[in-house]
């Protein structure tokens, strides 16, 4: 056996905050179509008869999907060669500085599938931050979602791509996409134990080297390497 996989523990994994910055590029810059939305929810597909719709029951389809593209403090699994496994969340404060600068520079036209360079045929109706959580209108659409996310409202004017795509694979849940920083917010306390130990094994290999070189000061070094990486 050449080597074994490493299970992963959902509770020791870090939790980063995404971050944005009023001065640079920072947020999001596109919305994207997919079926398998990292919130967990998808939309909801919208005909001119029926408030509700099944791929079977559809009759004069507007082709509009609405639902929510950002829920506040949800947990978002992520992994990555950099980060390896960890989870990502918005605050409501965030949400709101992405969506204004979203539509700050009218992005309402920038829609993709599969995070693809496939642009759709399409463009947001509306958007909204959820302002309260029993009279905002995302109850008229059947959603139950906390105070702070965002709601958007698509309308798809690609008749065979709404057929194909959004009937036929399911493709009506929405993702978020551009250049988002994020900040370590919660450092397990075992994968702590866990560096401090690599660290002190590194440490113990090279000490006939640093006989003059507290262990403090290693651990100073290793911690500017590590703000260093981020």
């Amino acid at each position: 056996m050449k080597g074994s996989i490493k299970k992963i523990d959902p509770q020791n994994l870090p939790v980063y905050e995404i971050k944005i910055n009023d001065e640079d590029e920072s947020g999001i810059s596109l919305i994207s179509l997919v079926g398998e939305p990292a919130i967990n929810m998808k939309g909801m597909m919208f005909s001119s008869d029926q408030m509700y719709t099944t791929f079977k029951e559809v009759s004069e389809e507007k082709q509009i999907i609405i639902g929510p593209a950002l829920i506040p403090n949800m947990r978002i699994y992520r992994e990555d060669d950099k980060n390896g496994s960890y989870y990502v969340y918005f605050t409501p404060e965030t949400i709101e500085k992405i969506v204004e600068k979203f539509n700050k520079f009218g992005s309402n036209r920038k829609i993709n599938i599969d995070h693809s360079n496939k642009m759709v045929d399409a463009f947001i109706m509306e958007d909204w931050i959820v302002e309260d959580e029993v009279y905002d209108k995302s109850r008229k659409y059947g959603f139950e979602v906390p105070k702070g996310t965002y709601m958007i409202k698509v309308k798809i004017e690609d008749k065979d791509f709404w057929m194909n795509e959004v009937k036929g694979n399911g493709k009506f849940g929405f993702s978020v996409e551009g250049v988002l920083g994020h900040q370590l917010v919660k450092f397990d306390k075992s994968m702590q134990e866990e560096v401090i130990d690599i660290v002190t094994k590194t440490y113990d290999s090279i000490e006939e080297v640093i006989d003059d070189l507290d262990i403090k000061d290693l651990y100073n070094i290793f911690d500017l390497f590590v703000e260093e990486k981020k």
